[in-house]
Formats: structure tokens, C-alpha cells, sequence
């Protein structure tokens, strides 16, 4: 039987941008939880959860995952997901990662299951080197005592890890942790809209310091949870380098990936971005994806874009078709964490 096709020749081709966008809310939690014979109790180095429920078909209430599944899935904006990997008796913290990585790579942030001070450090070397996020917690009252400069915090901050956040927590251990309930809160929003200072934890008690324990504490940009006029807050997110907050960081991944994978689509669904006359495509990718950052409230309006043509390219670059010099200058709106008022008052 004759087609219409044999007729009437019809091609429609799909645009459909085959990128994986890269996700900026999903944690992985590294336990040391085996199965009593040096294999993890799941089964596999990783696995993927949705829910408190399927962690607790694998995982005892008393085991470190189990718990900080609790700690993860139990906030106000509940997660889509949570990653549990597992490190072996022998193995370091680093070894873990890098094994789970070579399996799977599609999380974001890191806590573990070690409070021990090596541990910490290895592992935020180890997630320096990545577009990650390190959450530490820790107990060590070293912490809180400024004339200490040996502890975990003080290390992470003289080392200037940007992609480690220190949570010092009294009751830090294997059956409470703070900063895994703070990735549950804070991962689920949009990167950059939210700053991780101020925020309520639920299932997670405050504590109380002096004010010399405090300085202490912020001085080596430690977050800690306490209570402030009858609300409990997590203060203040910072990361060990100076001025460097975990908003921030996840806001700029974000971008970077974005950015990236808005020009990989394009180049993947069309014959090709011509080099002359490229830069008007170039550039309206690029602004598009910024003017998504000022609708997220990632970054201010008022953005500079410069994308040079093709004839001030490099005839080498031109050659080897790669187009450069392609820059953009914003700012990023911040967040208030203090507020600073002085009046007067007359009579």
C-alpha cells in the first residue's frame, strides 16, 4: 500500500538540548556502617534514597546513616534525595570519595560520619579540588576557645578551604548531626536565593555559649546553632576563607555549570555557531542565562557582557576555532546577617 510519505516528503527534526545538567541539591552522606564483613550493609559503595523509609529497609535506627537520614529528610523543605556511600575498615575518607566518584558523581555536598579532626582535613582537601561542598561537624571545644589555633576550625580556616564548612555542635557524634539537617533545609532551594545564616533545624537542640566562646567561634568561621530572642538560628555559613559564604559558592557553581551546559546545548542542536557573526549567539546565550541569575536574585541587574567579533580573534584561534575573550562582569546581591543601627532620642 502507497505512504502519504511517497507523496508528500515530510522531515521534522527535534531540538531537544541533550545536556545533563549538573544538580546542586542533592548530599551524599559517607558511613562506615558494613554488613559484618567489611562490605557495605547496602550493598553497593552508593546508593541512592528518596525517602526516610527506604533507608530504613537497609539501615538499623541506631546506624550513623540511618540517623543522619532522619536529620536530612526531617526539615521544612524536604529533599528529593539523599546519596549514602560507604567507607571501608582501612580505607580513608578520601579513598571513599574518590571510589564513589568513579561510580557516581551527581551529588553535591559531602558530610561524613567521622568527627575525628585527620578526617575532616583530608576530606576537605580532597573536596577542594572539586566543585563540591564540604559540611563538617565537630565537637571539640577547641573549637570555641580563641586562644586555641590547633583545632579543626582554626586549620580549615588557615588553609583558606572555600568548599569547607565548619559546624561546631556540642552534641556532634554519631547519633546527632546538625550540619546533615542543615543540608536538608538549605539544598532543596535554589542556589544563591538563600543565604544558610538564620535558620531554624528541626530535631536539632541549640546551644548556649558566652560571648567570648561566640567571638571565638566566628573568628574562625565556625557556624553554630543557638537561640537569639526565642529563635533558634544557625550562624553564619561561612567557609574558611574570608568573605567566602556557602551561598556563594553554590551560587557561582551554579553559574559556571549553566553557562557551560546553555552553550554545550546550542552547540550540540544546530550545524554549527558560525565564528563570524558567532558573537551575537554567544552573547545572547550568555545574557539569557545571566538575566536568570537576576530573576533568582543570584546576582543585580546592571550586568556588563563583552563578547570581541571575530575579527579580533586571534588567526590562530580562528583556526583552531576557538573563540575568546568572552567576559561578564555582575554583582552578586549578598545577604544581611547583622544590621547595625544608631539613633537619637531628645526630649
Amino acid at each position: 500500500m502507497a505512504s502519504v510519505l511517497d507523496y508528500v516528503d515530510v522531515t521534522i527534526t527535534r531540538e531537544i538540548e541533550a545536556v545533563t545538567r549538573v544538580g546542586f541539591g542533592t548530599l551524599l552522606f559517607i558511613g562506615e556502617t558494613d554488613d559484618g564483613q567489611g562490605e557495605p550493609k547496602q550493598g553497593a559503595i552508593v546508593r541512592t534514597y528518596g525517602d526516610l523509609d527506604e533507608v530504613a529497609e537497609v539501615f538499623d535506627t541506631e546506624d550513623p546513616e540511618f540517623l543522619a537520614a532522619q536529620a536530612y529528610f526531617g526539615q521544612e523543605e524536604r529533599p528529593v534525595r539523599l546519596y549514602v556511600g560507604f567507607k571501608a575498615s582501612g580505607d580513608s575518607y578520601s579513598d571513599a570519595i574518590n571510589d564513589i566518584v568513579a561510580v557516581d558523581d551527581d551529588w553535591y555536598a559531602v558530610a561524613i560520619q567521622s568527627r575525628d579532626q585527620s578526617d575532616i582535613e583530608a576530606v576537605a582537601a580532597n573536596i577542594n579540588a572539586r566543585f563540591k561542598l564540604f559540611l563538617a561537624a565537630t565537637a571539640d571545644d577547641d573549637v570555641k576557645d580563641g586562644t586555641i589555633d590547633t583545632d579543626v576550625a582554626s586549620v580549615i580556616f588557615d588553609s583558606t578551604f572555600d568548599r569547607t564548612s565548619v559546624f561546631y555542635h556540642t552534641e556532634a557524634g554519631d547519633d546527632v548531626y546538625p550540619e546533615v539537617a542543615w543540608a536538608g533545609l538549605m539544598l532543596p532551594k535554589d542556589p544563591g536565593t538563600a543565604t544558610w545564616a538564620w535558620k531554624q533545624l528541626s530535631g536539632i537542640p541549640t546551644d548556649s555559649f558566652s560571648s567570648s566562646e561566640r567571638a571565638a567561634l566566628e573568628e574562625k568561621r565556625a557556624t553554630y546553632y543557638t537561640m537569639v530572642a526565642g529563635n533558634p538560628i544557625t550562624f553564619e555559613g561561612q567557609t574558611g576563607q574570608l568573605g567566602v559564604f556557602i551561598d556563594i559558592i553554590r551560587a557561582q557553581d551554579w553559574l559556571t555549570f549553566r553557562i557551560a551546559e546553555d552553550m554545550v546545548a546550542r552547540l550540540a542542536s544546530v550545524p554549527k555557531i558560525p565564528y563570524v557573526g558567532g558573537d551575537a549567539i554567544i552573547e545572547e546565550l550568555l545574557r539569557n542565562r545571566l538575566d536568570i541569575a537576576v530573576d533568582r536574585g543570584v546576582i543585580a541587574e546592571g550586568f556588563e557582557v563583552t563578547v570581541p567579533p571575530a575579527e579580533d580573534q586571534q588567526v590562530s584561534d580562528r583556526a583552531d576555532r576557538i573563540y575568546r575573550n568572552v567576559t561578564f562582569r555582575a554583582q552578586l546581591t549578598g545577604a544581611v546577617h547583622r544590621i547595625e543601627i544608631r539613633g537619637t532620642l531628645t526630649v
